[in-house]
């Protein structure tokens, strides 16, 4: 990790790529990853076989309302690889070890997709706080699809989800298990239906395909709050102020406006 430090990746707006947007190589320190915006991404971020310390994900927004990497039909001149989810872990069916993480933290992040937030994955560490999930139907407007299982294949040892807000049937209940934690509500539906973009054809040529970039949360929704967090790191704990809404926003609001100043913290070297 000595050579993979200190990155911050903010601001953005990534759209159609049929892969992971963000991938780490090998390492990742003190990497902080805020404010973004994803449209019909295969992944979000990729941390497969990545040794991590302190990986922050916060305040990004997410639509997939298309289905990634769609084969071909109707036309359609298809991709692959298909699926698509949120996050990508190691998957251990590889036969190879996971990697050493410590620090992998996931808050503030609002996601509606036809997509999993998370499948086939193990991890040593990862705690969501405060996110919005949204699900949308199984229709496609170009291909029929199974409604996706938001943790499918998860294996839940070190994971910790607390606050998460989703409309997944059956959320929180169904998705829980003995060696995790899932702490949340579920809602008859997280997000305002009318984006920016149209889900049946969106705009190639447009940023984002034409969503505004905006999810807005119901009154399903509405008046949730979350509470202070210490994050430990390797350069001492950060404190995130509570008592906010939940789902993504602008990082000034969560106390964490100097992550966009230059870097005036940067982290000890881990060898």
């Amino acid at each position: 990790m000595a050579r993979n430090r200190d990155v911050a990746i903010y601001d953005n707006h990534f759209s159609f790529i049929r892969d992971n947007a963000v991938e780490p190589e090998k390492g990742a320190q003190n990497w902080r990853f805020f404010n973004n915006r994803f449209y019909g991404v295969h992944g979000v971020i990729s941390v497969d076989q990545v040794a991590s310390r302190d990986l922050f994900i916060v305040g990004n927004w997410l639509l997939n309302d298309h289905r990634p990497g769609l084969i071909k039909a109707n036309g359609d001149d298809g991709q692959n690889p298909q699926g698509g989810k949120f996050l990508k872990l190691f998957k251990p069916e590889t036969g190879k070890e996971p990697q050493a993480r410590a620090g992998f933290w996931c808050l503030y992040n609002s996601m509606l997709m036809r997509t999993s937030y998370v499948k086939r994955g193990a991890t040593a560490h990862l705690h969501d706080a405060f996110s919005l999930m949204g699900m949308l139907p199984q229709w496609h407007p170009q291909s029929a699809a199974k409604q996706r299982h938001p943790f499918k294949g998860l294996e839940w040892s070190g994971v910790n989800i607390e606050g998460m807000v989703s409309d997944a049937v059956g959320f929180p209940h169904a998705y829980r298990s003995k060696k995790g934690l899932l702490d949340g509500v579920g809602v008859a539906q997280v997000f305002d239906p009318a984006l920016g973009s149209t889900p049946a054809r969106p705009a190639m040529d447009r940023t984002l395909g034409g969503w505004d970039g905006a999810l807005r949360p119901t009154l399903d929704v509405g008046g949730r709050r979350s509470r202070s967090l210490r994050l430990e790191t390797a350069l001492g704990p950060i404190i995130v102020p509570g008592d906010k809404p939940l789902g993504a926003q602008d990082i000034a609001a969560l106390g964490l406006a100097h992550w966009r100043d230059p870097w005036a913290e940067t982290a000890p070297e881990l060898v």
